[in-house]
Protein backbone atom coordinates (compact mmCIF):
# COMPACT_ATOMS: atom_id res chain seq x y z
CA UNK A 1 0.00 0.00 0.00
CA UNK A 2 1.03 3.63 -0.14
CA UNK A 3 0.14 6.82 1.06
CA UNK A 4 -1.06 9.08 -1.40
CA UNK A 5 -0.79 13.17 -0.70
CA UNK A 6 -3.16 15.33 -2.74
CA UNK A 7 -5.27 18.61 -2.88
CA UNK A 8 -9.01 19.02 -3.03
CA UNK A 9 -11.29 21.87 -2.98
CA UNK A 10 -13.64 22.10 -0.07
CA UNK A 11 -17.12 24.46 1.06
CA UNK A 12 -16.36 25.82 4.88
CA UNK A 13 -19.38 27.65 4.93
CA UNK A 14 -22.63 27.87 2.93
CA UNK A 15 -23.52 30.88 0.69
CA UNK A 16 -23.76 31.36 -3.47
CA UNK A 17 -19.99 33.42 -3.52
CA UNK A 18 -17.65 30.72 -4.68
CA UNK A 19 -14.48 32.19 -3.96
CA UNK A 20 -15.02 32.71 -0.56
CA UNK A 21 -17.13 29.76 0.49
CA UNK A 22 -14.29 26.93 -0.29
CA UNK A 23 -10.49 26.67 0.24
CA UNK A 24 -8.21 24.37 -1.09
CA UNK A 25 -7.21 21.45 1.67
CA UNK A 26 -4.59 19.48 1.94
CA UNK A 27 -5.79 15.20 2.46
CA UNK A 28 -4.03 12.18 2.69
CA UNK A 29 -5.46 8.56 1.33
CA UNK A 30 -3.88 5.06 1.69
CA UNK A 31 -4.49 2.90 -0.71
CA UNK A 32 -4.74 0.01 1.53
CA UNK A 33 -7.80 1.57 3.25
CA UNK A 34 -10.27 1.59 -0.21
CA UNK A 35 -13.72 0.00 0.72
CA UNK A 36 -13.27 -3.79 -1.26
CA UNK A 37 -15.78 -2.17 -4.06
CA UNK A 38 -13.83 0.67 -4.54
CA UNK A 39 -11.38 1.96 -7.22
CA UNK A 40 -8.87 4.90 -6.97
CA UNK A 41 -8.93 7.44 -9.43
CA UNK A 42 -6.39 10.16 -9.99
CA UNK A 43 -7.84 12.98 -11.83
CA UNK A 44 -6.85 14.92 -14.81
CA UNK A 45 -9.75 16.73 -15.78
CA UNK A 46 -12.85 17.84 -13.53
CA UNK A 47 -15.68 19.74 -15.29
CA UNK A 48 -17.65 23.02 -13.87
CA UNK A 49 -21.63 23.35 -13.74
CA UNK A 50 -23.59 26.27 -13.05
CA UNK A 51 -24.95 24.69 -9.91
CA UNK A 52 -21.83 24.34 -8.09
CA UNK A 53 -23.08 27.17 -6.84
CA UNK A 54 -26.23 25.44 -5.54
CA UNK A 55 -24.23 22.95 -4.12
CA UNK A 56 -22.01 24.97 -1.68
CA UNK A 57 -25.07 27.18 -1.14
CA UNK A 58 -26.29 23.54 0.86
CA UNK A 59 -29.56 23.40 -1.67
CA UNK A 60 -28.86 20.04 -3.18
CA UNK A 61 -28.09 18.19 -0.10
CA UNK A 62 -30.58 19.31 2.73
CA UNK A 63 -28.93 19.96 5.89
CA UNK A 64 -25.74 19.30 5.06
CA UNK A 65 -22.89 21.41 7.48
CA UNK A 66 -19.96 22.56 5.73
CA UNK A 67 -17.09 21.42 5.41
CA UNK A 68 -17.89 19.31 2.49
CA UNK A 69 -16.13 18.47 -0.77
CA UNK A 70 -16.88 19.88 -3.99
CA UNK A 71 -17.12 18.92 -7.44
CA UNK A 72 -19.70 16.43 -9.53
CA UNK A 73 -17.74 15.14 -11.76
CA UNK A 74 -14.26 13.96 -13.53
CA UNK A 75 -12.29 12.21 -15.80
CA UNK A 76 -9.26 10.30 -14.92
CA UNK A 77 -7.31 6.67 -14.43
CA UNK A 78 -7.58 4.01 -12.25
CA UNK A 79 -4.69 4.48 -10.03
CA UNK A 80 -5.27 1.24 -7.00
CA UNK A 81 -8.50 -1.06 -6.58
CA UNK A 82 -10.45 -2.30 -3.43
CA UNK A 83 -10.17 -6.20 -2.54
CA UNK A 84 -13.08 -6.93 -4.39
CA UNK A 85 -13.58 -4.40 -6.95
CA UNK A 86 -13.31 -5.64 -10.69
CA UNK A 87 -12.10 -3.11 -12.38
CA UNK A 88 -8.16 -2.72 -13.53
CA UNK A 89 -5.46 -0.01 -12.84
CA UNK A 90 -5.26 2.02 -15.77
CA UNK A 91 -8.34 1.92 -16.97
CA UNK A 92 -9.69 5.34 -18.29
CA UNK A 93 -12.88 6.23 -16.61
CA UNK A 94 -15.46 9.52 -16.03
CA UNK A 95 -17.48 9.09 -13.04
CA UNK A 96 -19.79 11.69 -11.59
CA UNK A 97 -19.75 12.06 -7.78
CA UNK A 98 -20.48 14.78 -4.85
CA UNK A 99 -16.70 15.80 -4.25
CA UNK A 100 -15.07 15.42 -7.75
CA UNK A 101 -12.83 18.92 -6.96
CA UNK A 102 -9.75 16.72 -6.23
CA UNK A 103 -6.70 15.27 -7.47
CA UNK A 104 -7.46 11.75 -6.39
CA UNK A 105 -11.10 10.48 -5.70
CA UNK A 106 -11.89 7.23 -4.29
CA UNK A 107 -16.11 5.96 -5.91
CA UNK A 108 -17.28 2.36 -5.72
CA UNK A 109 -16.63 0.78 -9.36
CA UNK A 110 -20.56 0.67 -10.26
CA UNK A 111 -20.24 4.37 -10.44
CA UNK A 112 -17.60 5.07 -12.93
CA UNK A 113 -17.87 4.43 -16.79
CA UNK A 114 -14.76 3.35 -18.87
CA UNK A 115 -14.21 5.54 -21.78
CA UNK A 116 -11.78 4.38 -24.76
CA UNK A 117 -9.16 7.56 -23.60
CA UNK A 118 -8.69 10.85 -21.21
CA UNK A 119 -10.32 13.08 -23.22
CA UNK A 120 -12.41 16.09 -21.61
CA UNK A 121 -15.46 15.43 -24.56
CA UNK A 122 -16.24 12.32 -22.03
CA UNK A 123 -16.65 14.87 -19.18
CA UNK A 124 -18.86 17.27 -20.73
CA UNK A 125 -20.96 13.53 -21.19
CA UNK A 126 -21.68 12.96 -17.24
CA UNK A 127 -24.05 16.11 -16.37
CA UNK A 128 -24.44 17.93 -19.85
CA UNK A 129 -24.84 15.18 -22.17
CA UNK A 130 -26.98 12.98 -20.32
CA UNK A 131 -29.36 15.37 -19.19
CA UNK A 132 -30.01 16.36 -22.66
CA UNK A 133 -30.15 12.91 -24.39
CA UNK A 134 -32.32 11.98 -21.44
CA UNK A 135 -34.55 14.87 -20.64
CA UNK A 136 -35.32 15.45 -24.70
CA UNK A 137 -35.75 11.71 -24.88
CA UNK A 138 -37.53 10.26 -21.67
CA UNK A 139 -39.29 13.79 -21.24
CA UNK A 140 -39.78 15.24 -24.58
CA UNK A 141 -39.55 11.63 -26.75
CA UNK A 142 -37.75 12.93 -29.31
CA UNK A 143 -37.14 9.75 -31.42
CA UNK A 144 -41.14 9.91 -31.98
CA UNK A 145 -40.43 13.68 -33.17
CA UNK A 146 -39.77 14.68 -37.01
CA UNK A 147 -38.52 17.59 -39.15
CA UNK A 148 -42.03 18.96 -38.75
CA UNK A 149 -41.38 19.47 -35.41
CA UNK A 150 -39.56 23.05 -33.82
CA UNK A 151 -37.28 22.52 -31.00
CA UNK A 152 -36.02 25.31 -29.34
CA UNK A 153 -33.06 25.40 -26.82
CA UNK A 154 -32.08 28.36 -24.38
CA UNK A 155 -28.22 28.75 -23.69
CA UNK A 156 -27.57 27.24 -26.54
CA UNK A 157 -23.83 27.04 -26.38
CA UNK A 158 -23.64 26.34 -23.11
CA UNK A 159 -22.46 22.92 -21.51
CA UNK A 160 -25.87 21.28 -21.93
CA UNK A 161 -27.73 23.94 -24.39
CA UNK A 162 -24.78 22.42 -27.10
CA UNK A 163 -25.78 18.80 -26.68
CA UNK A 164 -29.30 19.50 -26.68
CA UNK A 165 -29.13 21.46 -30.28
CA UNK A 166 -27.44 18.64 -31.90
CA UNK A 167 -29.59 15.92 -30.59
CA UNK A 168 -32.13 17.39 -31.55
CA UNK A 169 -30.72 18.05 -35.61
CA UNK A 170 -29.41 14.70 -35.39
CA UNK A 171 -33.36 13.83 -35.14
CA UNK A 172 -34.43 16.20 -38.52
CA UNK A 173 -36.13 18.63 -36.57
CA UNK A 174 -36.37 22.57 -36.96
CA UNK A 175 -34.14 23.84 -34.16
CA UNK A 176 -34.32 27.35 -33.01
CA UNK A 177 -31.26 28.21 -30.42
CA UNK A 178 -30.91 30.98 -27.60
CA UNK A 179 -27.90 32.51 -27.16
CA UNK A 180 -26.80 35.58 -25.38
CA UNK A 181 -24.02 37.11 -28.16
CA UNK A 182 -22.76 37.13 -31.45
CA UNK A 183 -19.62 35.13 -30.93
CA UNK A 184 -22.10 32.37 -29.98
CA UNK A 185 -24.51 32.71 -32.88
CA UNK A 186 -21.67 32.08 -35.03
CA UNK A 187 -20.87 28.69 -33.71
CA UNK A 188 -24.86 27.62 -33.88
CA UNK A 189 -24.79 28.54 -37.30
CA UNK A 190 -21.96 26.20 -37.94
CA UNK A 191 -23.71 23.39 -36.22
CA UNK A 192 -26.46 23.80 -38.77
CA UNK A 193 -29.18 25.63 -36.92
CA UNK A 194 -32.30 26.50 -38.62
CA UNK A 195 -32.64 29.97 -36.43
CA UNK A 196 -30.37 31.37 -33.65
CA UNK A 197 -31.58 34.18 -31.54
CA UNK A 198 -29.85 36.37 -29.85
CA UNK A 199 -31.65 37.73 -27.22
CA UNK A 200 -29.81 40.57 -25.95
CA UNK A 201 -30.45 41.93 -29.69
CA UNK A 202 -33.78 40.30 -30.38
CA UNK A 203 -36.84 40.86 -28.38
CA UNK A 204 -37.55 36.59 -27.91
CA UNK A 205 -41.03 37.28 -27.24
CA UNK A 206 -41.69 39.50 -30.50
CA UNK A 207 -39.23 36.85 -32.43
CA UNK A 208 -41.24 33.63 -31.82
CA UNK A 209 -45.13 35.52 -32.21
CA UNK A 210 -43.91 36.85 -35.68
CA UNK A 211 -41.90 33.48 -36.87
CA UNK A 212 -43.52 31.26 -34.86
CA UNK A 213 -46.68 31.91 -34.85
CA UNK A 214 -48.18 28.02 -34.75
CA UNK A 215 -45.98 27.85 -31.39
CA UNK A 216 -42.79 25.63 -30.42
CA UNK A 217 -43.54 22.11 -29.83
CA UNK A 218 -40.52 21.30 -27.08
CA UNK A 219 -38.31 24.17 -25.30
CA UNK A 220 -35.12 22.85 -23.58
CA UNK A 221 -35.54 25.43 -21.01
CA UNK A 222 -32.17 26.22 -18.69
CA UNK A 223 -32.10 29.85 -18.15
CA UNK A 224 -35.50 31.00 -16.19
CA UNK A 225 -36.89 34.72 -16.02
CA UNK A 226 -37.79 36.59 -18.73
CA UNK A 227 -36.49 33.55 -21.17
CA UNK A 228 -38.74 30.75 -19.83
CA UNK A 229 -41.92 32.87 -19.55
CA UNK A 230 -41.71 34.05 -23.73
CA UNK A 231 -40.93 30.45 -24.31
CA UNK A 232 -43.80 29.54 -22.32
CA UNK A 233 -46.39 31.82 -23.79
CA UNK A 234 -45.23 30.56 -27.09
CA UNK A 235 -45.49 26.92 -26.96
CA UNK A 236 -47.46 25.03 -29.38
CA UNK A 237 -51.04 22.93 -28.46
CA UNK A 238 -49.64 19.96 -26.84
CA UNK A 239 -46.00 22.21 -26.44
CA UNK A 240 -44.24 20.84 -24.12
CA UNK A 241 -41.95 22.77 -21.99
CA UNK A 242 -38.70 21.36 -19.97
CA UNK A 243 -37.55 22.81 -17.46
CA UNK A 244 -33.74 21.95 -16.91
CA UNK A 245 -32.40 24.93 -15.00
CA UNK A 246 -33.06 28.63 -14.17
CA UNK A 247 -29.10 29.68 -14.50
CA UNK A 248 -30.43 33.74 -14.10
CA UNK A 249 -31.72 33.15 -10.91
CA UNK A 250 -28.61 30.84 -9.24
CA UNK A 251 -26.44 33.54 -7.85
CA UNK A 252 -28.78 35.90 -6.14
CA UNK A 253 -29.56 32.67 -4.24
CA UNK A 254 -33.54 32.43 -4.51
CA UNK A 255 -34.42 31.45 -8.09
CA UNK A 256 -37.72 32.33 -6.85
CA UNK A 257 -37.27 35.72 -6.83
CA UNK A 258 -37.56 36.67 -10.07
CA UNK A 259 -38.46 39.99 -10.17
CA UNK A 260 -38.43 40.93 -13.88
CA UNK A 261 -41.29 41.01 -16.52
CA UNK A 262 -41.24 39.93 -20.50
CA UNK A 263 -41.49 42.94 -22.44
CA UNK A 264 -44.98 43.17 -24.06
CA UNK A 265 -46.77 41.22 -21.45
CA UNK A 266 -49.55 43.01 -20.00
CA UNK A 267 -49.39 41.50 -16.85
CA UNK A 268 -46.46 39.30 -14.83
CA UNK A 269 -47.31 35.53 -15.27
CA UNK A 270 -49.06 33.91 -12.09
CA UNK A 271 -49.45 30.35 -11.13
CA UNK A 272 -53.07 31.26 -11.86
CA UNK A 273 -52.50 32.75 -15.97
CA UNK A 274 -49.57 30.11 -16.16
CA UNK A 275 -52.43 27.44 -15.64
CA UNK A 276 -55.10 28.89 -17.98
CA UNK A 277 -52.12 29.38 -20.96
CA UNK A 278 -51.22 25.49 -20.51
CA UNK A 279 -54.81 24.59 -20.35
CA UNK A 280 -55.99 26.09 -23.33
CA UNK A 281 -52.96 24.88 -25.10
CA UNK A 282 -53.57 21.39 -23.38
CA UNK A 283 -49.60 22.31 -22.83
CA UNK A 284 -46.88 20.75 -20.75
CA UNK A 285 -44.36 22.19 -18.26
CA UNK A 286 -42.11 19.18 -16.89
CA UNK A 287 -39.38 19.62 -14.16
CA UNK A 288 -36.09 17.31 -15.27
CA UNK A 289 -33.53 16.43 -12.45
CA UNK A 290 -30.56 13.99 -13.40
CA UNK A 291 -30.14 11.69 -10.75
CA UNK A 292 -33.91 10.74 -10.69
CA UNK A 293 -33.18 8.60 -14.24
CA UNK A 294 -29.98 6.79 -12.68
CA UNK A 295 -31.98 3.29 -14.27
CA UNK A 296 -31.14 4.95 -17.67
CA UNK A 297 -27.94 6.35 -17.60
CA UNK A 298 -25.87 3.39 -19.10
CA UNK A 299 -28.30 3.00 -22.50
CA UNK A 300 -28.09 6.67 -23.32
CA UNK A 301 -23.91 6.45 -22.05
CA UNK A 302 -23.00 4.08 -24.69
CA UNK A 303 -24.90 6.27 -27.53
CA UNK A 304 -23.65 9.13 -26.56
CA UNK A 305 -20.23 7.97 -26.43
CA UNK A 306 -20.76 6.42 -30.12
CA UNK A 307 -21.19 9.80 -31.14
CA UNK A 308 -18.80 12.12 -29.96
CA UNK A 309 -16.16 9.08 -31.14
CA UNK A 310 -18.23 9.09 -34.67
CA UNK A 311 -16.93 13.25 -35.01
CA UNK A 312 -21.15 14.03 -34.51
CA UNK A 313 -20.76 15.68 -31.23
CA UNK A 314 -18.63 18.92 -31.57
CA UNK A 315 -18.00 21.87 -29.57
CA UNK A 316 -18.24 20.00 -26.08
CA UNK A 317 -15.20 21.66 -24.66
CA UNK A 318 -14.75 25.40 -23.85
CA UNK A 319 -11.59 26.17 -25.38
CA UNK A 320 -10.43 28.62 -22.03
CA UNK A 321 -7.46 26.83 -20.05
CA UNK A 322 -7.47 26.43 -16.37
CA UNK A 323 -4.94 23.97 -14.80
CA UNK A 324 -5.28 24.10 -10.90
CA UNK A 325 -7.77 23.54 -8.41
CA UNK A 326 -7.59 26.91 -7.25
CA UNK A 327 -8.47 28.79 -10.02
CA UNK A 328 -11.72 27.02 -10.00
CA UNK A 329 -13.11 30.41 -8.44
CA UNK A 330 -11.97 32.16 -11.60
CA UNK A 331 -13.51 29.21 -13.81
CA UNK A 332 -17.25 29.42 -12.02
CA UNK A 333 -16.98 33.27 -12.57
CA UNK A 334 -16.30 33.14 -16.57
CA UNK A 335 -19.26 30.49 -16.14
CA UNK A 336 -21.57 33.01 -15.22
CA UNK A 337 -20.68 35.91 -17.48
CA UNK A 338 -21.78 33.62 -20.15
CA UNK A 339 -18.16 33.26 -22.05
CA UNK A 340 -18.25 29.65 -22.23
CA UNK A 341 -19.04 27.36 -25.60
CA UNK A 342 -19.17 24.17 -24.30
CA UNK A 343 -18.21 22.26 -20.75
CA UNK A 344 -15.47 24.56 -18.79
CA UNK A 345 -12.67 22.01 -17.52
CA UNK A 346 -9.59 22.19 -15.38
CA UNK A 347 -6.92 20.61 -16.47
CA UNK A 348 -5.03 18.76 -13.39
CA UNK A 349 -2.70 16.38 -15.24
CA UNK A 350 -0.27 19.14 -15.23
CA UNK A 351 -0.29 18.93 -11.25
CA UNK A 352 1.22 15.70 -10.77
CA UNK A 353 0.58 14.10 -6.67
CA UNK A 354 3.40 13.31 -4.73
CA UNK A 355 3.19 10.27 -2.75
CA UNK A 356 5.19 8.22 -0.37
CA UNK A 357 5.47 4.18 -0.19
Amino acid sequence: SKVIHFEKLVCVKLGTDFRSCTRIEHATLDTSSLAPQDVLVKVDYCGLNASDVNFINGKYLPGVKPPFDTGFEAVGTIVAVGSKAKSKVGTHVVFSKFGSFCEYVAINEKGVFPVPQVRPEYLSLVVSGLTASLALEEVGNLSKLDNKKTILVTAAAGGTGIFAVQLAKAQGCHVVAVVGNDEKVQILRDLKVDRVINYKKENLNSVLKKEYPSGIDLVYESVGGDVYESCLQNLAMFGKLIVIGMVSGYQQGDVFANKSSVQGNEKKMTAENMGMLLLRKSATVSGFFLTLYAHKFREHWVRLVKMVEAGQLQKLVDSKKYTQLKEIPDAIDYLYQGKNVGKVVIHLAGAEAKSSG
